[in-house]
């Protein structure tokens, strides 16, 4: 503003001009200050706001930040070779399908051995047996089902159906990883990050991570994204990270959305842009994605990329702590201080109307 202009302002207009320059200058110190912390894996981001949550390593059912505690590690993913395995036909379909895959299966028939195998895996046709499952996808991995050995691999890792073992669930994920199975080769490089049945190995999970990224898998594109954003396995590269993230955000990745948008209002690797990093906030959050729908609502409490709204703010953040967002929380307990009663009246209406919305 030039001195001719200041002059010519009333002094309430003096004050509201301060104001709000004094109220950028902390956004962009706060932002800085996010953009110099740092954690290896998981991200909880604590001082001047705005405070963003962020994800680490896709661990398939686990929270994803503010140090909640690592639940199950991953669940099973299949391709199943027909379709009524993909829910798509009636528990009769399910029942015929028992019998021509165990005819099969006696013969000593790989695919017939898999499939049944997650059939009892999965209690479609049969009651649901992880011992069962076990049984028949060893005998489908012997003779080199990618997809069986990364099944048994995964039954191995969570315990069921045999005895917790991450060196067994390790040894039949790299059968399938050197297949070229990408989902075999992201759970191999998850195991080599955490050092569960291998030597940690961050450098091996990043090969591992590319190979399955190369392929088009969103889960592996996020991880090595993670990996690259914080200089694990491969030199701190916030421009690989944000390709990486891009990758996976395309496919819809919730967590790679929320990353992504994480950068952008960092203005790491690429222009400062607060309006995207909305759009991607929002892209996550209307997956369920707790962490994003954290950071929407503080683009809103602050007008970062959207229109200011406490109410806004309030309904999402109320919706995040909903689904287990411990820094949610933390800003509800400050909103009910801070924020006008009919700004929380309006965000409680509007956080029902939201998740009404998404479950359409």
């Amino acid at each position: 503003m030039s001195k001719r202009q200041w002059q010519t302002l009333s002094p309430a207009h003096k004050s509201m001009w301060l104001r709000s320059e004094i109220i950028t200058l902390i956004i962009l110190v706060a932002l800085i200050s996010l953009a110099m912390a740092s954690a290896p894996l998981f991200i909880s981001r604590k001082g001047a706001a705005p405070d963003f949550c962020t994800t680490g390593l896709h661990l398939p059912g686990t929270p994803s930040c503010l140090g909640v505690a690592r639940k199950a590690v991953q669940e099973a993913r299949h391709e199943p070779w027909l379709p009524f395995q993909k829910g798509q036909g009636s528990p009769e379909d399910y029942k015929d399908a028992v019998i021509t895959y165990r005819k099969a299966a006696d013969q000593g028939d790989a695919i017939a051995q898999y499939s049944l195998g997650v059939l009892y895996e999965n209690g479609r046709g049969v009651p649901q047996d992880y011992m069962e499952a076990v049984k028949l996808y060893r005998l489908a991995a012997d003779q080199g089902v990618a997809e069986a050995q990364h099944n048994l691999g995964v039954l191995y890792e969570n315990g069921r159906g045999a005895p917790q073992d991450y060196e067994q669930a390790a040894k039949y994920y790299r059968m399938a990883a050197d297949q070229g199975f990408a989902k075999a080769q992201n759970n191999l490089g998850v195991l080599y990050i955490t050092g569960q049945g291998v030597p940690q190995d961050c450098q091996e999970a990043v090969k591992l991570y590319r190979a399955a990224a190369d392929q088009g898998f969103a889960e592996a594109q996020h991880n090595l994204g993670v990996l690259y954003e914080n200089g694990r396995g491969a030199s701190q590269d916030y421009e690989q990270a944000a390709k990486y993230y891009r990758m996976a955000a395309d496919q819809g990745f919730a967590k790679a959305q929320n990353n992504l948008g994480l950068l952008y209002a960092k203005g790491l690797s690429v222009p400062q842009d607060f309006e995207t990093a909305a759009k991607y906030y929002r892209m996550a959050a209307e997956q369920c994605n707790a962490a994003s729908q954290t950071n929407l609502g503080v683009m809103y409490v602050y007008g970062l990329g959207v229109r200011q709204s406490d109410a806004y703010a309030y309904a999402w953040w109320l919706i995040a702590m909903e689904n287990g967002n411990d820094k949610a929380r933390e800003y509800l307990q400050s909103a009910e201080d801070e924020l006008s009663p009919e700004a929380i009246e309006k965000g409680r209406l509007l956080s029902s109307q939201i998740k009404a919305k998404l479950k359409q």
